[in-house]
């Protein structure tokens, strides 16, 4: 599979700083060897951005479908062999003191959802995957797929 066009050229153009608390987001439905392949391109530029590694946290997000349990697992198995000394979770969408709820603005679906704590506590977040799964991996289960509005609500500043 050949790299997306400009994804490197978009990491280089992030803004990210040595203090900065970066979150990756990765979706089992990219497969392990393009999760290998985005964390090595990610975590060159978060190291030439001084970033230390116990700063940086990388979330595969979850699902509710048990097929998907052995995709999950492969991108997992990936990721720690390519993240190094960086944190790495897979997202629980039942485990409350892992979500933060996160108010829409007024011109947006009413109300909120509630999405993975180190997720939302991040400043910089990068998304490796379609956003519409990954908004569904990092939220909680009581937040039906259909109220999900992943343009707004996966607020990732970087997507690839």
């Amino acid at each position: 599979m050949t790299d997306e066009p400009g994804a490197q050229q978009l990491l280089a153009m992030l803004g990210i700083e040595r203090h900065d608390r970066p979150a990756v987001a990765v979706s089992h439905r990219i497969g392990a060897a393009r999760a290998a392949e985005l964390a090595g391109q990610i975590s060159v530029r978060l190291d030439q951005a001084a970033v230390p590694p116990q700063r940086r946290i990388w979330i595969v997000g979850g699902s509710d479908d048990p097929a998907a349990d052995a995709a999950i697992a492969e991108v997992l198995g990936a990721l720690s062999d390519s993240i190094g000394a960086a944190r790495l979770e897979l997202h629980d969408p039942r485990d409350p003191d892992r979500l933060i709820f996160r108010r829409r603005p007024p011109n947006q679906k009413r109300g909120g959802i509630y999405l993975n704590a180190s997720w939302m506590q991040a400043s910089i977040r990068i998304a490796c995957g379609p956003p519409s799964d990954l908004a569904a991996g990092l939220s909680a289960w009581f937040n039906g797929r259909a109220m999900l509005d992943p343009e707004h609500d996966l607020d990732a500043t970087l997507i690839l």
